[in-house]
């Protein structure tokens, strides 16, 4: 049945193709294995050499299926009538009696109707001729064929290819034709292919010899000297940076969670607070368990608050309950001196800030010795080791300093302490041993990454070493790990303002003053913004930041400063105003206000008014004898303006003098102008001259706001 089916498919596709007698092959064999199948008979009709063979298939189909539409379509088509009988439709109205119904039934024939004799003789010569065809072998499909004849077209791309190898011929009969004629005519060119080839002969081989008194050329010295990596010693543990930073550990652990509350309000700055609760703590506990980090700590917060006695009295109240049992003595004993020592570190500082040297040697001897005892007795306590670091430093004793500190790290407990190794930074950044205090720095953001005294560490020694870029390349490392921090900001501010490119740093200040912040690095970037501002003329935006930290601060020094600011930028009435604020300080430099007042009532005064003009004489005269107008830019401005009074009052001799006093000390654009102004009010008109055209030359650099007046003046003196 497979095999039917696959030649039945076969037949069909070749019938669809129009390969007629491969189709009809295909077929017959389809119908050998199957042949009862209705489709196969259908297509054999379609691919039928005659209508004889067809009208066969077509009464085929009909044996199998008499009601096929597409069969007797056909033969009605091709003028034939079925073999089969069609069942003849009887009317609904005629009655049959059950006897014609039984004649009937009898007189018709059972199974397939069977054609009259007549016409089974008239066909059977077709019939045979269709079973020789049907029993015919299927012949073999033509694989190939002699060629018996050339392509169309092949003779001509023969001969073109004949006239192409011929005129190649041709060409290359010419050039060995020339070839040759040249060779008979040329001798040269005959030299070169008849000549003797030269005899090759031993060339000796040079020997260097040593030539005294010769140097050899040095090798190219890099300009750039790669720096070595840096080594990690092996007991410093590194940082991991998937997790967050790890904070300082307290040694020894403080267990009781009020004191640790109290450790974060001393680290914050909150004295009273922390102080508060420790006292309750030592209170509670007096009558109980003996705790040494409530003293511990206490007797910290009474110092840190200005209450030396009281802390020692504390801590001398801690030796008495220590009592005299040994282990308590070996426990503690160094923890209370460690206390005894950051006690009396704290009351030298305040004795030296109050001038009393006795008081502050007498604490810091008493601070040596408990502080050796408490390494001696712990080594484990980093607090001794940095107030004796602190001590070394104070008296320049870099290597004892550095000494203590190696000691201190070669503890286990102490190799990864950040705060000893910033402190060894610190020696080596006295010492200007900028490499090896960068060196400390690598090792302090390599246990932790986030201690920001590093950042601004490295930030220092890049700016000490004039180098701004890496400047600028570790306060962005600052920023990255402390991104809001404004400290950060006003670093790389200042980094990009000694770069020179301010453009840069007023963006880095714009964006560190997003969040209108008052700490003092806060106001540090309002200032130096200002400053910038100053600089492009942005009297405006100046004066503003200037306000703005005059009320964070209210420091009289930015008050002057927006003053200043307001008499360059012509707004001689606010100057003014805060120019009689601050003559009324007793603070405030008198000096530089005289001067910014004379300044305002000369730029701010009209002709002919001479009691303005008398009235700044007298303070740029005030200005010109105080301390804070000694600098020679200062005192040249308070000549200019000096000169200008004295012309506006007449005094034109006295004006000279004070225009040619400012222009010893500098040389500017409008100094020239007024001092042209003064020869021609002196009946000078060459000097005057001679001052307008260095105005006019310099003018086509400067933007002079009287190039036009000193060109009106020009002309009139030239006439």
């Amino acid at each position: 049945m497979e095999d039917a089916r696959e030649l039945r498919q076969q037949g069909i596709r070749a019938a669809k193709a129009g390969q007629k007698d491969e189709a009809r092959a295909l077929l017959q064999q389809s119908l050998r294995l199957e042949p009862d199948n209705e489709a196969a008979w259908l297509w054999l009709a379609s691919v039928a050499n005659n209508n004889r063979e067809r009208v066969f298939c077509l009464n085929k189909v009909l044996e199998i299926s008499p009601n096929n539409e597409t069969a007797l379509r056909a033969l009605e088509n091709l003028n034939e009538p079925p073999l089969t009988p069609q069942p003849a439709a009887r009317p609904a109205s005629a009655p049959t009696s059950s006897s014609s119904r039984i004649d009937e039934l009898t007189t018709q024939q059972p199974g397939i109707p069977v054609p009259p004799p007549d016409r089974i003789a008239g066909i059977q010569g077709d019939l045979e001729k269709i079973a020789r065809a049907y029993n015919q072998p299927i012949p073999r499909r033509v694989t190939w064929t002699r060629k018996t004849r050339s392509r169309a077209g092949e003779r001509d791309i023969i001969a073109y290819r004949i006239q192409v190898a011929v005129a190649v011929l041709v060409v290359l009969l010419l050039l060995l034709g020339g070839f040759f004629i040249a060779l008979q005519t040329n001798s040269d060119l005959q030299y070169v292919v008849y000549g003797p080839s030269p005899t090759p002969t031993q060339t000796p081989t040079i020997t260097p010899t040593f030539t005294p008194g010769y140097t050899a050329t040095p090798s190219v010295t890099p300009r750039v000297i790669p720096a070595a990596t840096a080594t990690v010693p092996l007991n410093v543990p590194a940082a991991s940076p998937p997790a967050l930073p790890r904070a300082t550990a307290v040694y020894p652990e403080v267990l009781d969670r009020l004191v640790r509350d109290s450790i974060q309000l001393l680290d914050q700055g909150e004295v009273p607070r922390a102080l508060a609760t420790l006292e309750r703590e030592r209170e509670q506990n007096f009558d109980t368990t003996f705790s040494p980090s409530v003293y511990y700590y206490y007797a910290i917060a009474l110092a840190r608050d200005g209450s030396f006695n009281t802390a020692l009295e504390a801590l001398e109240e801690a030796d008495e309950r220590l009592g005299a049992r040994a282990e308590d003595i070996v426990q503690y004993r160094p923890y209370l001196d460690s206390a005894y020592a950051q006690v009396y570190a704290l009351q030298a500082d305040r004795a030296d800030e109050n001038g009393n040297v006795a008081v502050a040697n007498e604490a810091r001897a008493q601070m040596r010795e408990k502080a050796e005892l408490a390494i001696e007795g712990d080594p484990r306590l980093p607090e001794p080791y940095l107030l004796l670091t602190a001590d070394h430093l104070r008296s320049r004793r870099f290597a004892d300093a550095v000494e203590l500190l190696n000691s201190g790290l070669t503890v286990e407990h102490l190799a990864g302490n950040t705060d000893l190794l910033m402190a060894k930074a610190r020696v080596y950044y006295e010492q200007r041993v900028y490499d090896q205090a960068l060196y400390q720095v690598f090792l302090v953001h390599y246990v932790d990454p986030s201690v920001e005294s590093g950042y601004e560490l490295r930030v220092q020694i890049a700016l000490d070493r004039n180098r701004p870029g890496d400047a600028v390349l570790a306060a962005q490392d600052y920023l990255f790990y402390y991104p809001g921090s404004t400290r950060a900001y006003r670093l790389l501010g200042g980094a990009f303002e000694t770069e020179g490119k301010p453009d840069l740093a007023l963006s880095i200040y714009n964006r560190g003053l997003t969040g209108r912040t008052t700490d003092a690095d806060s106001v540090a970037m309002l200032a130096a913004r200002a400053a910038i501002y100053r600089q492009l003329g942005e009297t405006q935006l100046a004066m503003e930041d200037y306000s703005r930290a005059f009320e964070i601060t209210d420091d009289l020094n930015y008050r002057l400063l927006r003053m200043e600011v307001a008499v360059e930028g012509g707004r001689f009435t606010e100057a003014l105003a805060d120019a009689e604020v601050l003559a009324r300080a007793t603070s405030a430099p008198q000096g530089m206000v005289n001067l910014v007042r004379g300044r305002a009532l000369v730029e701010s005064g009209s002709p002919g008014d001479r009691a303005i003009y008398q009235q700044a004489q007298t303070f740029l005269e005030g200005a010109l004898v105080s301390p804070e107008v000694a600098s020679s830019a200062l005192r040249g401005v308070a000549y200019e303006y000096l000169a200008r009074a004295q012309l506006e009052l007449g005094s034109d001799a006295d004006a000279a003098a004070s225009i040619d006093t400012a222009l010893e000390v500098a040389e500017t654009g409008s100094r020239r102008y007024w001092r042209g102004r003064i020869s021609e009010a002196r009946g000078r008109p060459a000097e005057a001259a001679a001052d307008y055209e260095f105005v006019l030359a310099w003018s086509q650099i400067f933007p002079y706001p009287f190039r036009g007046d000193a060109e009106e003046r020009l002309l009139a003196l030239r006439g």
